[in-house]
């Protein structure tokens, strides 16, 4: 097939119109994303000054809590979904408080550490994530604590210590 004169004036004429609507296409995207930076920054701003984001202080649970947690023998056999074997019946497992699924306890453990969720179903395995707002730090104040739930209690109580103080 041979090229012609209106074929080649069809084509310019389609890139011409391609290459416009993907300008369009682009300016469009590009307002949308400033606008909603824009929006997103204002709900940051307290009285014209930046706000922190606020602090989680555990991600995993440490060995206390993860000692705390209820055990039971193993009453039909099942599947631990961690490590993808059967809970043998009679077996000790490591049951989660709040949705009742069980797991080996080693496989839920080494979960635990990193995770304080139900591997299954992400239900939390202790309360919801700790906040903690820390006060401005004094002169004297101590190191803060990080990793676990006993360590946001004793933030808590470091807190209300100064609190009361002043």
């Amino acid at each position: 097939m041979a090229v012609t004169r209106e074929s080649a004036e069809a084509a310019a004429s389609m890139l011409a119109v391609a290459f416009g609507l993907l300008g369009i296409y682009v300016i469009c995207f590009r307002i949308f994303t400033r606008n909603y930076r824009r929006a997103a920054g204002a709900g940051r701003e307290i009285r014209g000054a930046a706000a922190a984001p606020p602090i989680f202080i555990f991600e995993g649970l440490d060995e206390t809590s993860i000692a705390l947690l209820p055990r039971r023998k193993v009453a039909m056999a099942a599947d631990c979904v961690v490590c993808i074997e059967k809970l043998a019946k009679g077996t000790t497992a490591r049951l989660m408080p709040r949705c009742g699924h069980m797991f080996h306890m080693e496989c839920v453990d080494t979960w635990l550490r990193s995770q304080a969720t139900c591997p299954l179903c992400r239900r939390p395995v202790v309360d919801d994530r700790v906040v903690v707002v820390l006060p401005p730090p004094s002169v004297n104040a101590e190191p803060p604590i990080q990793g676990s739930i006993a360590a946001a209690v004793e933030l808590h109580r470091r807190y209300r210590q100064t609190a009361t103080a002043a």
